[in-house]
């Protein structure tokens, strides 16, 4: 078992320092494997010299193209089964309008790295992907359909009525998905702490090997932290605490003085930017966000309490 674990850290670390990372990146990672695997980690210098891994692989593995709304045949399933990633903004929206509607389903955590457990026919390996009815089902908008259509046709007593849909759905569908989830981002990336606070959930994924949740723990908050600066530059992002206030005050105004976007009952895009926010939940940008908006606080915790989760396993 030491052994192993040996060649386990000089895999991960090699792979690491060929990245260049600054110096204060680097003491954090070296404190947090220590916690991790519980062992003194080998120097920079040292492991460098042992084995020198390019990370041409995983580049590789995280450029995908997208295509959206593309359904293929497979085996029937009893229950929706979602494959996702823990902190996807996009996978929180399907899985927050699974929560309201009633509906039990299954999650399977993918991992960001090899994207293994996407064994199946897809356009593009990319979450959120749900299995609905037989069909795979690809794009958080196409699985809200998806799911609509399943709700219908199994007669689901919880199942929202034809007027849950308003109007103005597409808009702010569009809206969380292309500007508040874009904004989300930058902040929950700020520092490298943050980026590391993000992937926490990895150890506790039982469905991955201890190998793969190292890996995952440790790599994962490395790419995140690096790609902030391209983000900012993409979407023109100065100041992104203030920005996502900014973004965050559209949807307040919004509200006005009503418990839900529409009255006193929620509907579609009250769900949809829900599940947006939901996805960096216990983080440390969500706890500075509702402590500095109380009235989308007070929406948000509303909202919460009609949509616990309906996960049944996790896969």
């Amino acid at each position: 078992r030491a052994s192993c674990i040996d060649v386990q850290s000089l895999l991960i670390f090699s792979l690491i320092y060929s990245l260049s990372l600054p110096p204060t990146v680097m003491s954090v990672l070296r404190t947090n494997m220590f916690r991790i695997m519980g062992k003194k980690v080998l120097s920079s210098e040292g492991t460098r010299t042992i084995l020198g891994m390019s990370t041409l692989g995983i580049s590789v593995l995280l450029s995908q193209t997208r295509t959206f709304c593309n359904n293929v045949t497979e085996t029937k399933v009893t229950r929706p089964k979602v494959y996702q990633y823990l902190i996807c903004p996009f996978c929180n929206r399907v899985k927050s309008y699974l929560d309201f509607c009633g509906i039990d389903y299954d999650t399977v955590e993918v991992n960001p790295l090899t994207k293994s457990q996407i064994n199946f026919p897809v356009a593009a390996k990319k979450v959120p992907i749900a299995i609905i009815g037989g069909e795979t089902v690809e794009d958080s908008s196409c699985i809200i359909k998806a799911i609509t259509k399943y709700g219908y046709d199994n007669k689901v007593q919880s199942f929202p009525g034809a007027d849950f849909f308003t109007e103005d759905t597409d808009q702010w569908d569009e809206w969380s998905e292309k500007k508040l989830a874009v904004m989300l981002y930058p902040n929950i990336t700020r520092s490298f702490e943050e980026s590391w606070e993000c992937f926490a959930y990895s150890s506790k994924v039982e469905s991955w090997s201890s190998l793969q949740q190292v890996l995952v723990r440790t790599v994962g908050p490395v790419f995140m932290s690096l790609a902030n600066g391209k983000i900012k530059s993409k979407y023109n992002i100065v100041d992104e605490r203030k920005e996502l206030l900014d973004m965050v005050a559209v949807w307040c105004d919004a509200l006005g003085d009503k418990k839900f976007l529409h009255g006193d009952a929620p509907t579609m895009p009250d769900l949809l930017v829900f599940g947006v926010l939901r996805s960096i939940q216990g983080l440390q940008t969500f706890e500075w966000l509702m402590q500095e908006t109380p009235k989308l606080k007070a929406w948000y915790d509303r909202v919460l309490i009609l949509a616990p989760s309906r996960a049944v396993r996790s896969l």
